[in-house]
């Protein structure tokens, strides 16, 4: 942390000239090849200028905090403030080194796309699937899907969690396996297991590189090219910037304590969208803004209930890390 006295991108730049220098291309490079990346801030962004004024005055980021993925993974919750100049013409920084644990909170349901690799999971969905549920068809399928979690959070719980322990335990077994036959080269019990071994190796590579993209939401990169470090960072950048550490009240003041964000965030949106629903229905709110309505001739065909092939076509032309509702099944599953 502290004064790198260059930027990394013009952005970070407020007056003056907007070239893109070498000192900015280096000092972005030499970040990549550290893997460090700004700790999650807050407060004033241009933590410097040159107190001109008028077309002379020119304001930067000079001033950041950087961590690499292995620091983020221990200090999730850490985030720097840059405070009010003061008497100086850089911004102070402060690091918030405590750390609030939040209340355990369940974890909610997601489907793997690695777990149709595995033998058991279409006996699992088709056990599933013929259980018989009265009701409506969209009703049974809804039910088969919720009765469908809790078959797969036991089978495979304990099989793809710890992924990393149990790669380097297969990899060592074959290690030993290949060391093996160097001394005996054509023991056929040994070359069969190096090739059980190597199989074991290889599937838990791609199902470990896989969850890690799924958690990390990066679709724009295939399977298979050893993304795993860099999944893995991608998630846990995801992670950090999805927490809110804290909150500003209407009166300027900190809040920090998960209480405290949760009652200024249900306040603030009370306030904003008041406690009680509006009398008028939508129709009767929204109908001076809508302009223009389709022809009438086009209303049968959006009542009209969508076959059975269009349903499958809509299903199949969705990526396949792309989810349908808030259930947990990825359109991978139905695929």
């Amino acid at each position: 942390m502290g004064d790198f006295n260059t930027i990394v991108s013009i952005n970070e730049k407020n007056g003056g000239s907007n070239r893109l220098t070498p000192a900015i291309t280096e000092f972005r490079d030499c970040l990549l090849e550290a893997e460090l990346v700004d700790l999650r801030y807050k407060g004033i962004f241009f933590t410097w200028n040159n107190q001109s004024f008028g077309e002379a005055c020119s304001a930067k980021k000079l001033d950041r905090v950087l961590a690499n993925s292995f620091w983020h993974s221990i200090f999730p919750q850490l985030e720097c403030t840059f405070l009010p100049q003061g008497g100086s013409d850089h911004n102070p920084m402060v690091v918030k080194l405590t750390i609030t644990l939040n209340p355990h909170k369940a974890i909610p349901f997601k489907f793997f796309n690695a777990w149709c690799f595995h033998p058991h999971f279409f006996s699992i969905v088709d056990k599933q699937w013929k259980t018989f549920i009265h009701g409506t068809s969209m009703f049974q399928a809804i039910q088969k899907l919720k009765s469908l979690k809790q078959p797969l959070r036991d089978e495979y719980r304990d099989k793809f969690s710890n992924l990393k322990e149990k790669i380097s335990k297969v990899k060592l077994e074959l290690d030993r396996c290949q060391a093996e036959l160097d001394h005996k080269t054509f023991d056929a019990d040994l070359r069969n297991l190096k090739k059980t071994l190597s199989a074991e190796h290889s599937r838990l590579l791609l199902a470990e590189e896989d969850v890690i993209r799924q958690k990390s939401r990066i679709t724009w990169l295939k399977l298979g090219d050893s993304n795993t470090s860099y999944f893995h960072k991608s998630f846990l950048s995801r992670s950090n910037s999805k927490r809110i550490l804290s909150l500003t009240s209407t009166t300027g003041e900190p809040i920090t304590t998960p209480e405290g964000i949760k009652a200024e965030a249900l306040a603030f949106f009370k306030h904003l969208l008041g406690e009680n629903p509006p009398p008028q229905h939508g129709q009767e709110i929204l109908g001076p803004f809508i302009t223009k309505t389709i022809l009438p001739q086009h209303i049968p065909l959006l009542e009209s209930i969508p076959t059975d092939l269009e349903i499958k076509q809509c299903i199949f032309s969705m990526s396949k890390d792309k989810a349908p509702g808030p259930d947990g099944f990825n359109a991978y599953f139905f695929h």
